[in-house]
């Protein structure tokens, strides 16, 4: 037997004070990267069914976010195991130091095999140490913060913001990616037109008597904060003489138009199908001539604008997420010449370049 001494007694100490907070700091740092795992594979499941409230996620970020997500979650049971290690080697220092605070001390049993002048450990069996240092624990974490970061801020661009129909094709409104729900308000067609711009536009028939109006919706933008404006004319000798500019469209029984009609210029929620007017700016409006008819839509503000004036701004209006499109009554005949749109699918919408290059 060998006296163990205030030395032996103070190396157990220690060492099991350190390995306590070893264990401790260890403990926290896998909640916390429990947490932000299961943050970010929350964050993930979110911004793939309800782009409503986030931005497209980047090219190959989702892929990322969940190869990380799993490699946390890897490293997550690896301190596990280690702190499983730590606590035993913890609990082994305890009974030592029990041994060394026994009446019987200060003659302990050591090992078995230890030379008699060896320096006491204070546990009977080497146990591997924990020796992996603060900054290689803080690199999983912020590691996968930054991954977090990247998968809920960068945006992706499938559909760019700023789209602009001429409707100069030799083609079909269905190949510009147009969709076109109501059949019977009549048939839209990219014709010439000597008095548009390059010679060509979009003409809407007359459809069926009492058809619902006609609608011209772009299929791949949908924002609730844009800008959109068109040149349009109706022309004369129809009973139906209007054009219109769609947005916020979520089927044809629900959008909000802007409206140009020979009493002037009107803003409608359509709901169920039924008009429910918003706001109004009187003015006579001559049929067969074009007009320019813009909306920006931001936030909860939605400003019309007549031949590059404000004419009717709204306030406190809904927000939903919806798409554009072209307005024009079943009973009219009428023209388009252009259709510009920009959209921030945020906070705010990017400023609209005005069309150019027109002529009467």
């Amino acid at each position: 037997m060998q006296p163990t001494g205030a030395s032996g007694d103070a190396g157990v100490d220690a060492e099991l004070a350190g390995r306590r907070e070893a264990l401790a700091r260890l403990a926290r740092r896998q909640r916390l990267l429990g947490v932000m795992a299961a943050g970010l594979l929350l964050m993930i499941a979110v911004k793939g069914t309800v782009p409503y409230f986030f931005a497209r996620a980047a090219p190959g970020s989702i892929p990322i976010g969940v190869v990380s997500v799993l490699a946390g979650r890897a490293l997550a049971a690896r301190w596990g195991r280690r702190i499983r290690e730590l606590r035993a080697v913890v609990a082994a220092l305890e009974a030592t130091r029990d041994m060394l605070d026994h009446p019987a001390a200060p003659y302990v049993y050591l090992t078995p095999r230890r030379s008699p002048t060896a320096a006491p450990t204070g546990c009977a069996r080497p146990v591997r140490a924990y020796r992996e240092g603060r900054a290689a624990e803080l690199l999983p974490l912020v590691g996968l913060a930054l991954v977090g970061v990247f998968c809920g801020v960068v945006d992706d661009e499938p559909a760019p913001s700023r789209r602009h129909y001429t409707f100069l094709e030799q083609s079909s409104l269905d190949a510009l990616g147009f969709v076109t729900p109501v059949h019977a308000a009549g048939e839209w067609a990219l014709e010439d037109h000597a008095h548009a711009t390059g010679g060509r536009a979009l003409v809407n028939r007359v459809g069926a008597v009492g058809a619902s109006p006609a609608l011209a919706v772009v299929g791949a933008v949908s924002a609730a904060d844009l800008r959109a404006e068109t040149r349009c004319k109706f022309m004369p000798g129809h009973d139906g003489r209007a054009c219109g500019l769609v947005f916020r469209y979520a089927d044809p029984q629900h959008y909000a138009l802007a409206r140009l009609d020979t009493a002037g210029v009107t803003v409608v929620d359509v709901v169920e199908g039924v008009e429910s007017p918003l706001g109004a700016f009187a003015a006579e409006i001559e049929p067969g001539v074009w007009h320019e008819l813009g909306v920006v839509a931001t936030d909860k503000r939605v400003s019309v604008s007549w031949n590059g004036q404000a004419v009717v701004t709204l306030s406190n209006q809904k927000k939903p997420d919806g798409r554009v499109g072209l307005w024009a009554p079943a009973d009219a005949h009428v023209w388009f010449d252009e259709l510009a749109i920009e959209i921030e699918p945020r906070q705010r919408a990017l400023e609209l370049l005005p069309i150019l290059g027109r002529r009467g």
